[in-house]
């Protein structure tokens, strides 16, 4: 039986077989620009993560203090970022179509959670502004995800990237590759110690 606390790993052995709606992009807990210059800002809303059969449900959680996780929202023309920590293990996010997700430790038990958008002729720009940030705050980063190349193949028509917190021991992640019906026809898993 696939459970919440076994979330990436159900992902990856099939018990979990498909993704049901995401929250709004209308619902975000926090939004600022963090660092205009670099094109970096928070863009999230605490989600209450559960499973309703064999899909994953993410039910925005803006005005509720049951939260389990956040979803992480995309701009196509920043880097948007969420937290990670004890309190919100799980980081989902969506809307993947060549952009770039990256997980990065900030202090023991803080991480933050990157989707950077790779937009047109110059689709590097934000991934080099959002590396020279988090070196600038001395983040560490712990996975880089990439999703370029990967619409379009074996039904693929959205990729969507899950990350889960486990004691502050380990970050599991995975990359989903969903048709249009919600239902996982690739992914690949990372497990990082943190």
């Amino acid at each position: 039986m696939p459970s919440i606390q076994n979330l990436v790993a159900d992902l990856n052995n099939g018990s979990i077989a498909g993704v049901g709606a995401s929250p709004s992009s209308d619902d975000e807990n926090l939004f600022r620009a963090i660092s205009a210059p670099q094109k970096v800002k928070y863009s999230f809303v605490h989600m209450k993560a559960s499973l309703n059969g064999n899909r994953l449900s993410m039910a925005s959680a803006l005005r509720s203090i049951d939260f389990n996780g956040s979803y992480l929202h995309y701009d196509a023309a920043w880097s948007t970022i969420a937290n990670m920590d004890v309190n919100r293990r799980i980081i989902v996010s969506g809307n993947f179509s060549g952009c770039m997700f990256k997980v990065y430790k900030v202090s023991p038990g803080v991480f933050k959670c990157a989707h950077i958008s790779r937009p047109g002729t110059d689709s590097d720009k934000l991934v080099g502004m959002m590396a020279a940030y988090a070196n600038s705050e001395g983040w560490t980063e712990i996975r880089a995800v990439p999703t370029v190349g990967l619409i379009g193949n074996n039904g693929c028509s959205g990729i969507i990237c899950v990350s889960y917190l486990i004691t502050n021991v380990r970050i599991e992640t995975i990359r989903l590759e969903i048709n249009s019906l919600g239902m996982i026809v690739g992914k690949t898993m990372w497990i990082d110690a943190v």
